[in-house]
This record gives structure tokens, sequence and C-alpha cells, in this order.
């Protein structure tokens, strides 16, 4: 009586009875899926990874990737086009040349007197922007509330009719003109870059803020913070303020700020603080911090766009100046899809790049 071969069973399926890679579609299937397995490991991998660094100004590390990390979608494609093909030979090469190039350097060196920066910069040399716009974008190009230019946005952007968001934000857009023309009146805006030329070592970054009455508590912790290291904030930090109770204490505090006409508006801005985010007065108070980046940005300088609510453990500049090389700005990420952006606001670190300033006065 004749028996029937046993089909070998192999992670990936069964085969054909022969060595090499199943052939069958639903083989062809679960081959896939335990590709995405093995990425979604390395992912996590990376995760648990930076999980245990030590994450402190003074102690920090950069992860290197191989440099030949190909795209993974497209790495998968080509493994199936060589299965659909029956050339498993070369589909198991490609496996084992993703899987080699998806490994994780676990050689984590920690020191605490210095910054750790990879000595290969992982940003590609070949890193073009051929659609970075060459000129600010108007909030007529930018189409914020643009259904098909930004699918994903909040509700407070909704505006489907419109995708300029007028029509819809229109008590914002009018006070956000009304303080940028108070704020850029001829006379005080020159005023004000003498002071800046004058105050600021132009090779030392500056620190931009902006801060309201209800938030100088939140302000001098972060004062405090820096006199800690050993650093007087005073010699390099530009802060906004947003009341004139505000202005009188940080001026008897010593330190450099605008004069405060450009707080003569047809509607107050709150002197209360509620933690709440981008909201009332904290989004005129994130305007003023706004404008203010971009004259520091437009004269020159390194600018870090600073939120009063952080305090330091360590001198982030050293870091900063050096992992900023080649690019236009480093930001605090906060992933977020459509017009809102992928970054945190609140920690920005900007050179005075023709990019940059596209960027900031857009």
């Amino acid at each position: 009586m004749l028996r029937k071969r046993r089909q070998a069973s192999t992670p990936f399926g069964r085969t054909n009875g022969q060595d090499g890679f199943p052939l069958s579609c639903s083989s062809r299937k679960m081959f896939f899926v335990f590709l995405l397995l093995v990425s979604l490991f390395s992912c996590l991998s990376l995760i648990w990874t930076l999980s245990k660094a030590q994450y402190s100004p003074k102690s920090v590390s950069i992860v290197q990737l191989n440099e030949n990390v190909p795209d993974i979608s497209g790495s998968l494609n080509e493994i199936l086009e060589l299965l659909e093909r029956k050339d498993s030979e070369s589909a198991r090469k490609r496996v084992s040349l993703l899987l080699k190039n998806l490994e994780i350097s676990s050689d984590y060196e920690h020191q605490t007197s210095d910054f750790i920066i990879a000595d290969e910069d992982p940003l590609s040399h070949e890193c073009a922007l051929d659609t970075y716009p060459s000129e600010p974008l108007t909030i007529e190009n930018a189409k914020l509330c643009d259904t098909v230019a930004q699918p994903v946005y909040r509700d407070s952007w909704r505006c489907p009719e419109d995708p300029t968001c007028r029509t819809c934000k229109a008590e914002f857009i009018e006070k956000f003109t009304e303080l940028q023309a108070a704020w850029r009146e001829p006379r005080q805006q020159q005023e004000r870059f003498t002071a800046i030329h004058k105050w600021f070592n132009p090779s030392h970054p500056v620190v931009v803020s902006a801060v309201n009455s209800g938030q100088l508590f939140l302000f001098m912790n972060w004062v405090c913070s820096c006199e800690r290291l050993g650093m007087d904030p005073r010699k390099f930090t530009y802060v906004v303020a947003a009341d004139k109770t505000a202005h009188k204490f940080l001026k008897e505090q010593g330190f450099l700020q605008p004069d405060p006409s450009y707080l003569e508006l047809s509607f107050k801005i709150s002197r209360n603080y509620r933690g709440q985010a981008n909201m009332g007065g904290h989004a005129d108070i994130n305007n003023f911090l706004l404008l203010a980046t971009v004259d520091i940005v437009d004269l020159g300088f390194n600018t870090l766009l600073h939120d009063v609510d952080i305090a330091w453990k360590a001198n982030p500049f050293p870091y900063l100046e050096k992992a900023v090389v080649r690019r236009d700005f480093l930001a605090m990420e906060a992933p977020r899809s459509g017009a809102l952006g992928p970054v945190n606001s609140g920690f920005v670190f900007i050179r005075p790049t023709k990019r940059s300033k596209v960027l900031l006065h857009t």
C-alpha cells in the first residue's frame, strides 16, 4: 500500500517536499507576517533600549542604526517578488540582509561629565527637501483647513468649506493680526534690535520665553535650576512679559525684555495660569513668544524657543549646538498628524538658516 509522502513543516509554512521557501499563496502570506513581526520586534527592542538609557542632558546617547538600513516595506516587496519567481536562494539572502540591517547596537556608554554624540551623523548627506517652499506661506496658500491637504486635524480647526480657516477662526486671526501689528511697530522694533545686539553674545544661543504674572513662579523655578548649575540666565535669556505686572517683576530681576508698549491692545491677555495649553491667554502668550523668536532668529542668533514650565538638570547647549549641525532646528517630538504638525513648540532649538526663517515667517 502506497503511503503519501509527508510534507515537511517550517516556521514559514509547508514546503513542497524540498528545501526552500514556501511556494503556496498561504505560505507566502505567513512569511510576510513573519517579517512584519521581525520588524515590530526590532522597533520594540529599540524602545526598550532607549527606556534603559539615562535621560538627563549630562548623559545623552545617540542610537546608531546600520547606515544601510533599507526601506522595510520596499524590502518586503522585493522578497515577495523573488518568492513569486520561485527564487528561494535570492529571497533567503534578501531576508538575511534585512535582518542584519535591523540589528540595533547595544553598545551604550554613559558618562556624566559630557555629552556623547555619535561620530557618524545619522542624517543622510543625500537628504534633500526639493519641495520645501522658497518663500513663507500665507494663510491662503498654507490651507490649514483643507480637508485634502490636511486630512487629520482637531475639531477646533474644522472648517471644511474654507481651506484658509478664515471663516471659522476669524477671532483668533484678528487677535494675532493685532498682536503682530503692535509688536512690529517700526520704532519699537528698531529699539528692540539695538538692545538685543548690545546685550547678547553673538556666539552664544539665546533662550526666548514668554510669561504672564500667573506663570512667574514657573519661570523663576527654571531660573533657579540654571543658577544651581552655575549659569546666569540673564546673560542669554530674552523674556516677553504678557502683562505689566510681569514686566515690572522681570525688570527687577535683571532680564532683558522689550518695552511693554506692545501690550496696548483692544483686548486684555489673562494674567492667570490655569494649566491650559494653547487656549485663551496661553495662546496669546504663545503668539508673543513666536514673534520674539522670529526677531532673534532674524538677527542671526541660534535660538532656543523655551516654555517656562521646564527645569534644567544640566547645560543643554553643548549637546544642542553639536546635534543641530546640518539641520535647521531640533524639537521635542509630539506625534500628531495634519496642520498641527509633529513637534511640541515648548522646546525648539533653531539655527538661523534660510529654511528656518521661511518656516518662522510662514
